[in-house]
């Protein structure tokens, strides 16, 4: 597993910010193997998400993962540096 300097994590975080509302918000899919975590998210961020969950008919939770899944497929596809 690679560890993520700030450097990382700025840009992740900030692709974020800036695609939020052109990102593709998958479909609710099957249940899937997960793990629980614990995010502290900025209170208008949160705003901002739930506004496009309504919008999509679908979850916080879902938009959150979709906004990860796209932020991580950019920056794989600008730098490789995530390996499978």
């Amino acid at each position: 597993m690679r560890f993520w300097g700030a450097k990382y994590w700025g840009v992740f975080w900030g692709t974020i910010c800036r695609l939020v509302t052109n990102v593709p918000v998958k479909p609710t899919k099957k249940k899937n193997e997960t793990v629980y975590k614990s995010l502290y998210i900025k209170e208008d961020l949160v705003k901002k998400l739930e506004i496009i969950a309504k919008e999509h008919d679908t979850s916080f939770n879902n938009v959150v993962i979709s906004l990860l899944e796209y932020a991580l497929e950019e920056l794989k596809s600008k730098e490789e540096l995530i390996k499978e």
